[in-house]
């Protein structure tokens, strides 16, 4: 637990390093703007800029931790030169006299005086005072919004990160495929292609940080849902201006506080029935984006607060972080860039009803999807739900708010604050957001245990599909399925072997095999239902009859033969190592190409 205590540490220590301090250090100072506003829009240019730079060391074949903190260094040198109109000669003396400083102070060895003279210094300057002075004047105004949006952010902070910092592997289908794709990012292999920016973001901080994708994966994951609630927050107090309807909009995104979800009974074949599945069966609190989906969210989010921002104090920096978001936002769907849009221009006329026209363009989309299955909208457009009926609660409450605050003058939102926690207490209660894993931890944790003991590229894991992105660049994968079917004929023979050239060969067998689905699902496409992934892995009967095979192959294998030996096993999992020494290697060389 405290190994991960640190590691979670470290990589949200260089995450804030590299996209929201370097930035503040590289990007202009804004003017006559608030400071969490400006703090975002610096985000959202970094987050741009990181994508094309990794999009470019990729596509050139040299992305490496060197390449990534060069460009850095050369970014800063260069809005530096700008700063000082490009005089070279002022940069010259600036870096002569920051020489000359430090020589003096190592020979006086006045270190710590002057970092004391300079700090005592720097404190006494009127515009510290005035910062000093300003967090008690902002506590006592706005003490208790405050305090709700920082229990809001906690909260979900705290139900997002509960099973990434128990848990290693993944508790979503998509984290695969993100994983999967930052590694080819860092192994400079298929530089293009959807998802991008999330990968983009893993494979930055994962090279500057030198820790493993599949942890940068987990934590970022996690991190950008609070990112989602935060951002929420700033769209609705930029367009509403009412903070304690923001803290209960972020409330209920962080803390997926909505209606539970009904069980199904039918399949749905009517226009009611359907339209019922919607709103009750798909419940917000039980979905959940994927975290590039959310990624994006989080930009249309920024830029409608942006875009409220320019609508009230019309400023330059305002127009280039509305256009770096919806840059990003197409970068990572077409249909929130069209929700980005009408947002937009519904924000422009009437600030007031953008979050009106938000909702309702989410749920009829929803819906028009939901009825209409050959369409080519994706089904990423129930993940805006959760968004949609956050926004909707926040823009009812900061109606009524902006209806009695004229009556009860600063009594109405203690009052109105005090009712939402008693309803939260007894109807909408935080609770843990619904994850779908699709394997054991325990292979997830051998896997990285396999890849920390044995030499790169010397072992071969046979496991379902899921250890593919986990073994990439480390070691070689074959899908535990075309194992079974190409071998399970042969093993009983003990001048057989797995024609396999690595020196250790690690098979994954579930003992109990592992259930994605509590029961099948009432109803499944054809397509999928012919899918070898869903057929072997994903269906509960599939899945128990390939491992079944798998056990009765290893064991049949391991009667015949003194090369195998369980390497691991728990209640749940069991792994055989096939070890070769050079002379097997050679025979099965040999057989293969026979």
């Amino acid at each position: 637990m405290l190994l991960e205590s640190l590691k979670v540490g470290w990589i949200l220590t260089i995450f804030i390093l590299l996209f929201l301090w370097f930035p503040g250090r590289l990007f202009s100072r804004r003017v006559n703007r608030g400071t969490s506003l400006g703090i975002a829009g610096n985000w959202t240019r970094m987050v741009l800029f990181a994508v094309i730079g990794i999009f470019i060391l990729s596509k050139l074949r040299v992305l490496t931790a060197l390449a990534i903190g060069f460009i850095l260094l050369i970014a800063f040198a260069l809005v530096y030169l700008y700063r000082i109109d490009w005089k070279f000669g002022a940069l010259n003396s600036k870096v002569q006299r920051t020489v000359v400083q430090f020589v003096r102070n190592l020979e006086t060895s006045s270190f710590k005086l002057s970092s004391l003279r300079s700090n005592a210094a720097a404190s006494d300057s009127a515009e510290e005072q005035r910062f000093s002075q300003r967090w008690p004047e902002l506590l006592k105004e706005r003490g208790i919004p405050i305090l709700c949006v920082l229990a809001a952010v906690t909260i979900a902070a705290i139900l997002r990160y509960a099973d990434a910092w128990s848990e290693l592997r993944f508790n979503h289908v998509e984290q695969y495929d993100y994983l999967l794709r930052a590694r080819e990012l860092i192994l400079n292999v298929h530089p293009t292609g959807r998802p991008f920016v999330f990968p983009s973001l893993i494979a930055t901080t994962s090279l500057v940080s030198a820790v493993d994708p599949i942890y940068v994966t987990r934590f970022l994951s996690a991190l950008i849902g609070v990112l989602l609630v935060l951002a929420l927050g700033a769209f609705l107090q930029a367009s509403m201006r009412v903070s304690l309807a923001s803290a209960v909009a972020m409330y209920c995104l962080g803390s997926a506080a909505f209606p539970p979800a009904a069980e199904p009974t039918l399949v749905p074949t009517s226009l009611v029935q359907k339209i019922f599945e919607l709103f009750a069966l798909s419940s917000p609190a039980t979905t959940q984006g994927s975290s590039e989906f959310e990624l994006g969210l989080v930009f249309v989010l920024l830029g409608l607060a942006f875009v409220a921002e320019w609508h009230w104090t019309p400023h330059k920096d305002s127009l280039v972080d509305i256009a770096c978001s919806v840059i990003l936002t197409g970068l990572i769907s077409p249909f929130l860039l069209v929700l980005f849009a009408i947002a937009a221009v519904m924000l422009l006329f009437r600030p007031k009803l953008a979050p009106v026209g938000f909702v309702l363009f989410g749920f009829e989309a929803a819906v028009y999807a939901r009825l209409s299955p050959g369409t080519s909208i994706t089904n990423d457009v129930f993940m805006t739900l959760p968004v949609a009926a956050a926004i909707a609660a926040g823009w009812f409450l900061a109606v009524v708010i902006t209806m009695i605050r004229s009556d009860l003058g600063r009594r109405a939102e203690p009052l109105l604050l005090a009712s939402c926690l008693l309803v939260a207490a007894i109807w909408f209660r935080p609770h843990r957001l619904v994850s779908q894993p699709l394997e054991y931890d325990s292979a997830a944790r051998q896997t990285q245990d396999i890849a920390n003991k044995f030499a790169a590229q010397k072992w071969v894991v046979v496991a379902p599909v899921e250890q593919f992105p986990e073994t990439l660049g480390f070691g070689g994968y074959e899908d535990l399925a075309d194992f079974v079917s190409k071998n399970r004929s042969q093993v009983a023979s003990r001048d057989f072997h797995f024609a396999s050239t690595a020196q250790d060969l690690f098979i994954y067998v579930e003992k109990k095999p592992f259930q994605v689905f509590d029961r099948e699902p009432l109803s499944v496409p054809f397509a999928v239902l012919t899918d070898a992934t869903y057929r072997s892995y994903r269906s509960p009967a599939g899945r128990a009859s390939l491992e079944s095979d798998a056990l009765q192959l290893c064991e049949s294998y391991r009667q015949n033969h003194s090369d195998m030996e369980v390497y691991f096993k728990d209640e749940n999992l069991q792994i055989y190592r096939v070890h070769r020494d050079d002379a097997l290697k050679a025979a099965a060389q040999e057989a293969r190409a026979e």
